[in-house]
């Protein structure tokens, strides 16, 4: 026999043996578990910070988001200084005519050189669900908010005689904002979560129609007389 007959024949690489090729699947798996959990919670966050969901949604009542966020919402419109001793919510629907008289009540505050300073106004929407107008309405805010308009919008909503569905355009033209984005967002109604999500809070917070303002945590249905808003906020001041 020739010498070549008695080598040993040559071993397998470690990667083709039943335990190389058990270990390649396992890290593959791993991996790609570690990527998915990673994108969903990046999504999961992202949704939490814009609104999208809420945490009850995303893990049940026994991580119910905390009261200050069921008042003040997520990213919600607001009026005054940031650093206000005094928040006051106010829950509206932008097609009433009582909603745009406490608009009215809120600018009156604000015009005033000391009360400007105390009180931060956060702004809500409680649309009429039956309406159509009213939440489109809620919608054109929501795209004017977007390109920082809101105000303008809801004063030009609010001061309208006879508001429809075709005033929507017309309005954010006049009130300076860019009409293909604008009719981009209204269209598509991507913002009737964040509509929604107010109108959900509203309720569970004791909401029942609008206008409502909310002032020390007590449901003020209506729109109060602006030196009834003013004694609520001297009284706020004084239990600081």
């Amino acid at each position: 026999m020739t010498e070549s007959a008695f080598k040993k024949p040559r071993e397998k690489k470690w990667y083709v043996k039943w335990w190389g090729v058990s270990l390649i699947v396992f890290v593959g798996l791993f991996f790609s578990l570690a990527v998915a959990s990673a994108i969903f919670m990046f999504t999961m966050s992202a949704k939490l910070k814009s609104g999208a969901i809420s945490p009850e949604e995303l893990f049940g009542k026994k991580y119910a988001v905390s009261h200050n966020e069921t008042l003040y919402g997520v990213n919600s419109p607001t009026l005054g200084s940031a650093g206000a001793p005094v928040s006051m919510v106010v829950f509206l629907d932008f097609s009433s005519i009582q909603s745009g008289d406490s608009m009215v009540a809120v600018n009156k505050i604000m015009y005033d050189e000391y009360y400007k300073n105390q009180v931060n106004f956060i702004f809500r929407h409680f649309p009429n669900i039956a309406d159509p107008l009213s939440i489109a309405a809620s919608l054109a805010i929501e795209c004017a908010y977007e390109q920082e308009r809101f105000f303008e919008m809801a004063n030009a909503i609010f001061s309208e005689p006879d508001i429809s569905q075709a005033s929507f355009s017309r309005l954010a033209s006049a009130s300076g904002l860019d009409k293909v984005e604008f009719e981009s967002c209204f269209q598509s109604q991507q913002n009737l979560f964040r509509i929604d999500r107010d109108g959900k809070d509203g309720q569970y917070l004791g909401v029942k129609a609008s206008p409502t303002f909310i002032i020390n945590d007590k449901i003020v249905e209506g729109t109060p007389r602006v030196e009834d808003i003013k004694k609520a906020i001297d009284l706020m001041l004084i239990e600081k």
